[in-house]
């Protein structure tokens, strides 16, 4: 006998999702967009918050959120998910280029319009090489926002071979290509107190939402907290600096830690269920925020990294 289907209500649209289906697929078989990416689980860009009804969320669930990619209803459930701009492709211009230190890169890209984002998302960056490459949009160390305009920080020893060749693919007036955006983890209006967490590449999405709710949410309080090693890059220093002038409190830990749930509870004793978490970075760190985040009942927003590809 043939289970029954279950009954979906998807933002308020209406879908049924067959036995064994999981939620993000069945709205896809009912033309209904929910917010996706990798379909693997690895992105956290398909979290939705599950209002009523039972589901297996396969090991997924944050509160009372789960990833729509992995999840599978187990009865009638009404979903729900914060707005957000449906991903498109954007074609650009490397219009500023500048090497921060031996392995950042700061670059502009001038788009013909305005692409939407919310801080915290990020973009897929496409080369002719074949080369796509998660980017965040972030703030300037130095220079301010420019219209239709965007600045992104690259690790290039983590995406190119040879990217300081005389063929730079960021070069000024070289041509880039976006889709996007993608994620949940942005920046909400919320009371709660804001914690951002980051290590490695993390410290670009990190910085733009420190700086995002420095300027929209003053009076919100924020804590950073960032790896050792990022800690002590001297080109990250203004960056710092400024944050601290507007009373962002930075605090840093250690990545290697034996116990980095414990750890990070050692710097945040008074972590509750009324503050809210963004964490990017590397696997261990997001695995010990999750723990802590179900050991404290905070509001946690992963942030993973995900690895450059070859799409040619």
């Amino acid at each position: 006998m043939t289970a029954p289907a279950h009954l979906l209500k998807l933002n308020g649209k209406a879908c049924r999702a067959a036995s064994g289906q999981t939620l993000l697929d069945a709205a896809l078989d009912a033309n209904i967009h929910v917010p996706h990416d990798c379909k693997s689980g690895l992105c956290e860009a398909c979290r939705v918050s599950v209002m009523n009804g039972n589901v297996d969320a396969a090991g997924t669930e944050l509160k009372a959120t789960v990833l729509a990619c992995q999840t599978k209803p187990q009865s009638d459930c009404d979903i729900e998910w914060d707005g957000q701009a449906e991903p498109v492709e954007w074609r650009g211009r490397v219009c500023h280029f500048e090497p921060l230190s031996e392995d950042l890169i700061e670059f502009d890209v001038r788009f013909q319009g305005s692409p939407a984002w919310m801080t915290g998302q990020y973009f897929k960056a496409q080369w002719k090489s074949g080369f796509e490459v998660q980017v965040f949009p972030c703030f300037s160390m130095a220079r301010p926002p420019e219209f239709n305009t965007i600045t992104f920080h690259l690790w290039p020893e983590t995406l190119f071979d040879g990217l300081h060749r005389p063929r730079n693919p960021l070069k000024d007036g070289k041509a880039i290509k976006l889709f996007g955006p993608f994620g949940t983890s942005f920046l909400r209006f919320e009371d709660e107190r804001l914690i951002l967490i980051a290590n490695e590449q993390g410290i670009s999405a990190i910085w733009a939402l420190a700086m995002a709710a420095t300027r929209g949410q003053p009076l919100r309080p924020k804590i950073v907290l960032v790896d050792q090693a990022l800690a002590e890059r001297n080109e990250l220093q203004p960056a710092f600096s400024l944050l601290d002038k507007r009373n962002v409190k930075i605090a840093v830990f250690d990545s290697d830690a034996a116990d980095l749930p414990l750890h990070f509870q050692e710097l945040i004793p008074d972590l509750t269920e009324y503050d809210a978490v963004h964490a990017a970075g590397t696997f261990p760190v997001l695995q010990a925020t999750k723990t802590l985040a179900k050991q404290t009942g905070c509001t946690l927003r992963p942030i993973p990294l995900l690895d450059p590809i070859r799409t040619v």
